[in-house]
């Protein structure tokens, strides 16, 4: 099953995703290109050593730019190298607060910038609590820095060189509280009226339209859904866009999965633990729905809700980030929602569906079964009325048409008992045998010959497929007789391409009027809502129904 993602969605997916590693990479080049330019325009007597900060920004400025390059091009690099890059962003300012004495000069509102950019660095890479220890240490640095130009003999302002320090203790709470909205996005729920092209009772629309949801909120290429029920021995597994259908069902993650980026080429992972950390791993043994799909990178997230659990898979995300699995987590909220309230709404159907089962049931055996039961009854007075002896043509035709309300009895009651317990009986069965029977049974009823085809072996089959094939045998005969006055009549079952094929033949004046000719609407509606197709062929003295039929009927 392929498809387009939702233009609905998609239009949202700008203002969800988002790429806070590549945002900061650019505002630390644009901070060490500043402070460049700053330190070669300042008076000399702010800056101590002269030109000597303006070179460490120089070199501050060669390594930013490298990182903004290693930040557009690999999710994997940006992150491994985030302490790294905090390290030197630390050490850069609290070498340029000395060399600057900024903390009595100007230029500390310059270095409001550089500890703001240091603050959301850390609050987006690590966890609320190593993000706090770093804002605390970034304040240390700040007292560092304030002992060194004291001790260098700048005199100090302490009642403002507090302040300052309260000022970016302040700072790092607005941001922390900041950050942790841009780790919580919210998400335009999804909607079930937007509807794909299906039927509405179809299982499979629903996964269809979560899937191009997720796909369009994330900008993905193509992706894999797969959702098991608890009730579900297996995952059903839909598929969109550039990724096709696994021909084998793949098993879910462990409940203990976590969302994931994953380069499957050079073996990298990295994921979102429960905590809310991000954690980098090197060959990790990857989930099989991951393996089972087309591309080697993309997102991977496991799904858990009240009435089942998944996994979903997207592919061709441009710019995939860290950022990603923060997304991820809020998405699987939405989709194990949406998958859990259809779920619901599939239970409060069949309770329906059961009622009406059973009301028609009851309705069929108050009505149906029991008229054919007088009519029998009334028969068999009828033929006591003639007399003793049975061989008089009118008790024989009596006798006859008796033993076929008998029959019509029996398989009105088959249908009740099916219709009371909401299916098809189990199991299988042989359908030329059952064809047969039917076969002689028609005969005796029409007065005309039908004749199966002799059958090579016995061809198992369950027993909905020998249910829906008796119905169209049926009709198929009856419409002979009945509209072609046909007098002999051939049935063909056979197994073709993994479908089973069945042809009704007589030899009746066939359909009237130039072709083409309309097909019986019954007998097409049915072979349709199947999911086989139906074909005439039809001529003076011959006229063929021909039915293709899927063997699997689940």
């Amino acid at each position: 099953m392929t498809g387009a993602t939702s233009p609905h969605h998609g239009m949202n997916a700008a203002g969800v995703r988002s790429r806070s590693g590549l945002f900061l990479a650019a505002i630390r080049a644009l901070i060490a290109c500043l402070f460049t330019l700053w330190l070669w325009i300042a008076p000399p007597h702010a800056v101590l050593g002269g030109t000597q900060p303006a070179f460490l920004f120089e070199g501050y400025l060669v390594f930013a730019l490298v990182m903004l390059a290693i930040a557009w091009r690999s999710w994997w690099f940006e992150f491994r190298l985030g302490g790294l890059a905090f390290f030197i962003d630390a050490l850069t300012m609290l070498i340029g607060l000395a060399a600057t004495e900024a903390v009595t000069f100007d230029f500390f509102s310059a270095f409001m910038t550089f500890y703001a950019f240091l603050t959301l660095t850390s609050l987006a890479r690590w966890s609320r609590r190593n993000a706090m220890l770093a804002a605390v240490g970034l304040a240390l640095c700040f007292l560092v820095a304030g002992l060194a130009v004291d001790w260098a003999g700048v005199p100090i302002d302490t009642t403002k060189f507090l302040r300052r320090l309260s000022t970016l203790g302040v700072l790092s709470l607005l941001l922390a509280w900041f950050v942790q909205g841009r780790q919580r996005p919210a998400l335009p729920r999804h909607d079930p009226a937007d509807s794909l092209p299906g039927n509405a009772g179809d299982d499979a629309v629903l996964p269809a339209q979560v899937l191009a949801y997720a796909m369009g909120l994330c900008q993905a290429q193509g992706g894999l859904l797969a959702w098991a029920a608890t009730a579900e021995p297996h995952p059903r597994v839909h598929a969109a866009g550039s990724a096709a259908r696994p021909a084998a069902i793949p098993p879910l993650p462990p409940p203990q999965a976590t969302p994931m980026l994953f380069d499957r080429t050079r073996g990298r992972a990295l994921c979102l633990t429960a905590s809310g950390r991000l954690v980098a791993r090197s060959h990790p043994e990857w989930p099989a729905l991951v393996m089972a799909g087309p591309e080697d990178e993309g997102l991977s997230i496991p799904l858990s809700g009240r009435t089942g659990r998944g996994q979903l898979v997207l592919y061709g995300m441009p710019g995939l980030n860290a950022d990603d699995l923060f997304l991820a987590q809020a998405l699987a909220r939405e989709v194990a929602a949406a998958l859990d309230d259809e779920e619901a709404r599939a239970l409060a159907r069949e309770v329906a569906m059961a009622r009406l089962r059973g009301q028609i049931a009851t309705d069929l055996h108050d009505s149906v079964v029991q008229t054919l039961a007088g009519a029998r009854f009334r028969l068999e007075a009828l033929r006591l009325d003639q007399g003793e002896n049975p061989a008089t043509p009118a008790s024989h035709a009596i006798a006859e048409i008796c033993e076929s309300i008998a029959g019509e009895q029996d398989h009105v009651r088959a249908i009740i008992a099916q219709l009371r317990h909401g299916q098809i009986l189990p199991g299988q069965r042989d359908i030329h045998a059952e064809i047969a029977a039917l076969a002689r049974q028609l005969s005796r009823h029409w007065h005309v010959a039908v004749s199966p085809t002799p059958a090579p072996a016995p061809l198992p089959v369950s027993t909905a497929l020998v249910y829906e094939c008796q119905h169209l045998v049926r009709e198929g005969v009856a419409n002979a007789v009945r509209h072609g006055q046909a007098r002999t009549i051939t049935i063909d079952l056979a197994e073709r391409d993994g479908a089973l094929c069945l042809a009704i033949g007589d030899d009746g004046q066939g359909f009237a009027g130039p072709p083409p000719h309309a097909l019986p609407a019954s007998l097409a509606t049915r072979a349709a809502a199947l999911g086989g197709s139906f074909a005439l062929e039809t001529r003076a003295g011959h006229t063929c129904l021909l039915f293709t039929l899927p063997l699997d009927l689940s």
